[in-house]
């Protein structure tokens, strides 16, 4: 992966101007600094200083990225409802944001817990925002940046780790992201929030997704869509309506509550405990049988109601996972982006793809250059045997 910008939140244990001389050789440009005496020699080194910020950057606030801890400190994991440990992912956050704001570079401000700073956890705070397009602010922890300072070998071997991540995960994505479900809103007013948890609900799914803004919409907002989840309170603009009502005559699912507002009539296509569902063309729309209220339940009901046939990633064996599927316009190549929140090298995965590839390489953040791995063709897809890995896999496949 090719070098790129990478932004520092300069630790306050840094007084020394020498720790610039830390940076020069790595691919940290972008300072978050105080203003004062250290600022403009950070300037006068070479560095772009902060505030403003570049014209094409959107910061988010966001979480540390791993597998939530238990609230008592020990160090067991809490599982959620899936009964899976209950991972902090800044994913829908980067996808969130991109759109609404279209192009612009987001930058994920997430500052290191003190119960998870090891280089696997800053390496992995990489590896979430990369797989998504996003790149982390880089923060550390107040005992690790007074290691750096007085030179402690273990810090600065810490350090280098950390530099080294910097350089490897390249946030540009040049390829459309693959998506199975769509989430449509404004991301504005007083349903933002619950927007927001579907969102980060339906990532915990394991599901391909994408976020689109009602305002940015367009007709490819929808390619490759099987499904589409509206969770504003009020309803859509009326092209958007227009456009998604005929994604659904053309055989997509919504899957809406009231806001919507009128629908075409239908028969009865199926049933369902928590939706009424009517046949409109060849797909069908979900209406809610109460106000959408439960941002863990809907997602859940829409993979279900979608139905896992549509599926275009299946894990095997990976655990807590983030699976990112992008794909060129002619299909022919793809990149699957996943980030393994377990620290420890996850054995005996594989991955089912759809489509017809021919071969498959991998890379990790422990390789120099990417490697071939083993192919089956299964169903209408391929399944890929990974070796052993930790925290980052980018598979690249051809057709």
């Amino acid at each position: 992966m090719g070098v790129d910008s990478t932004p520092l939140r300069w630790p306050a244990a840094w007084k020394d101007p020498g720790m610039l001389s830390l940076l020069q050789a790595t691919s940290i440009r972008f300072l978050f600094i105080e203003p004062g005496a250290l600022a403009e020699q950070a300037r006068r080194a070479g560095f772009t200083v902060g505030d403003p910020l570049p014209s094409d950057v959107t910061v988010v606030k966001g979480l540390w990225p791993g597998i939530r801890l238990s609230p008592s400190g020990g160090d067991h994991a809490t599982a959620g409802p899936t009964g899976e440990p209950w991972v902090d992912s800044n994913g829908w956050r980067i996808r969130a944001a991109r759109a609404v704001r279209g192009e612009m570079r987001i930058w994920v401000d997430a500052k290191p817990q003190p119960s998870r700073s090891s280089v696997e956890d800053y390496v992995l705070a990489f590896a979430d925002a990369a797989a998504h397009g996003g790149r982390w602010v880089i923060a550390l922890d107040d005992r690790l940046a007074e290691g750096i300072a007085s030179k402690q070998p273990d810090a600065m071997d810490v350090w280098k780790r950390i530099t080294q991540a910097s350089a490897f995960f390249n946030p540009d994505i040049s390829y459309a992201d693959a998506a199975v479900i769509g989430v449509l809103a404004s991301f504005t007013g007083p349903k933002a929030g619950f927007t927001d948890e579907v969102l980060n609900n339906l990532a915990r799914t394991k599901q391909q997704y994408r976020a689109i803004a009602s305002t940015r919409f367009t007709s490819a907002s929808l390619d490759g869509l099987k499904g589409l989840i509206y969770t504003d309170g009020v309803e859509p603009p009326a092209n958007v309506r227009k456009q998604v009502l005929d994604f659904v005559s053309a055989g997509g699912m919504l899957i809406t509550g009231a806001a919507w507002g009128p629908l075409p009539k239908g028969p009865a296509a199926a049933n369902h405990p928590h939706f009424a569902i009517r046949g409109v063309g060849k797909g069908s729309i979900a209406v809610a049988n109460t106000p959408f209220s439960d941002p863990y339940a809907v997602p859940n009901d829409a993979v279900v109601l979608v139905s896992h046939r549509h599926d275009i990633v299946r894990f095997f064996n990976g655990g807590a996972i983030t699976p990112c599927l992008y794909t060129s316009s002619d299909i022919r190549r793809a990149e699957l982006r996943t980030v393994f929140y377990s620290l420890r090298p996850v054995e005996d995965v594989s991955v089912w793809v759809r489509g017809a590839w021919r071969s498959a390489r991998i890379q990790t953040g422990s390789q120099a250059h990417p490697q071939d791995v083993k192919l089956e063709v299964r169903d209408s897809g391929v399944e890929i045997f990974l070796p052993p890995v930790a925290q980052y896999a980018l598979i690249e496949l051809v057709s």
